[in-house]
């Protein structure tokens, strides 16, 4: 597969135009700052536990962190390489590397079809989200990196379905990296519904679905026993004490991933601008209720809410309001059209992708503790998997698309990571 990649790079200008953008990110991360960011802290004070204590389920136990270990634990088997704990900026390398595996395993899935491997490394890294992740010493590309590969792996078992060792062969790979990916992040757990539907609706899937299970069920499942729950028991006595549910987490991630698959498939809004536009003012009119009883605090979770409140001043919390609204009701009529796309699809792999990728993007409604945009990143890279099959993917819109959402990412990343140039 790499082959291949490296001689469609040499062929085409466009191609080796993106493999210099794939440098960007490195080059940030050589000119970084040693400050932790978010999640990093997390991350590598759990690193230096694990190089100090070795792997058990002391470690385990004692975790401080919602998400599984597998981050952590491939960030020590490199460092035992080495005999030490790696620096910031080579964990950040890391990621990248991470990062551009997860393109290439992208572009791999959607070349079968009518889009061009370059076109479809060009759309995946135009999500800022995405791209924006490749710097930062954090589990979330690295875990979608793996999420990928058994949708590949899954792809090929669907490929050979007629073939029982060949189609099983692949169909037992992709359980294992989906059990891999589930012990990274389990939300992942979720996307089980895109796999399940498969299996209602063919007999030979159904008979695949036992191998993959086989292969995805030991690690997490080892994993939730020691545990005693999906959560390390640390977290899990903390987030008993909070709701389970939240539905202000639910109207982010709607609105976020509804914003970003628009922007990547621009056609699918246009097509039905008329009735979206419907939605948007129904909801702008019922702002009111919707923040006072479905909702608080609104204007407290509009992105850069700084700037805003500078430049609004009292203003600022009506605004975000009718914002965040707007935002909420574009969202909305998402989840619908893709639930009208899913009942009226006569292709189950279609709807199986519709199903996984919808569930990826709203679980952040059963997340009550915190929130982040990087939660519905394996949501909408599902869905745009599945749009490089149709022609709503824009091949005009692709170099403003590029421009626009790599540019921001690594606009942003740059300010985060505090260059020192």
């Amino acid at each position: 597969m790499l082959k291949d990649v490296i001689q469609s790079l040499i062929r085409s200008p466009t191609s080796f135009f993106f493999s210099l953008a794939l440098l960007v990110p490195p080059i940030l991360i050589g000119f970084s700052s040693e400050r932790l960011l978010w999640d990093e802290t997390y991350h590598i004070g759990l690193l230096q536990r694990l190089y100090q204590q070795g792997f058990s389920q002391t470690f385990l136990k004692e975790m401080n962190v919602a998400m599984g270990p597998l981050y952590t634990i491939i960030l020590y088997l490199m460092c035992l390489v080495k005999g030490g704990i790696l620096p910031l900026k080579i964990l950040r390398v890391v990621t990248w590397i991470f990062f551009v595996a997860t393109v290439l395993v992208m572009s791999r899935i959607s070349v079968k079809e009518h889009l061009k491997r370059e076109d479809s490394v060009l759309l995946f890294m135009s999500l800022p989200i995405f791209s924006l992740m490749s710097v930062f010493a954090m589990s979330d590309v690295p875990v979608v990196f793996f999420f990928c590969l058994s949708l590949w792996l899954a792809q090929r078992a669907g490929e050979h379905i007629s073939n029982f060792w060949i189609s099983h062969f692949y169909g037992f790979f992709s359980g294992l990296m989906f059990g891999l990916c589930v012990v990274g992040r389990q939300p992942y757990l979720v996307a089980l519904v895109g796999f399940a539907w498969l299996a209602v609706k063919s007999r030979e899937y159904r008979k695949l679905s036992f191998t993959f299970l086989l292969a995805a069920t030991p690690l997490p499942l080892m994993l939730f026993t020691t545990w005693g729950g999906m959560t390390p028991p640390l977290i899990a006595a903390f987030e008993a004490e909070k709701s389970h549910l939240s539905l202000t987490h639910l109207i982010l991630s709607v609105s976020q991933s509804a914003i970003s698959y628009y922007f990547l498939f621009p056609k699918q809004i246009l097509r039905k601008f008329q009735y979206a536009l419907i939605v948007v003012l129904i909801f702008v009119f019922l702002t009111p209720w919707i923040d006072r009883f479905v909702v608080a605090e609104l204007s407290e979770r509009l992105p850069v809410r700084f700037f805003f409140q500078r430049i609004l001043g009292g203003w600022h919390h009506q605004v975000a309001r009718y914002v965040l609204v707007s935002t909420f009701a574009l969202g909305a009529f998402w989840v619908g059209q893709l639930l009208y796309r899913f009942i009226h699809s006569k292709n189950s792999i279609e709807q199986a992708l519709l199903a996984g990728g919808v569930a990826l993007a709203v679980h952040p409604l059963f997340i009550a503790h915190n929130y982040s945009s990087r939660y519905i990143l394996g949501g909408v890279l599902v869905l745009s998997i599945l749009e490089t099959r149709s022609e709503v993917c824009s091949i005009g819109w692709k170099w403003p698309r590029f421009i626009l959402g790599y540019g921001i990412a690594m606009a942003v990343a740059a300010i985060y990571l505090d260059l020192a140039i």
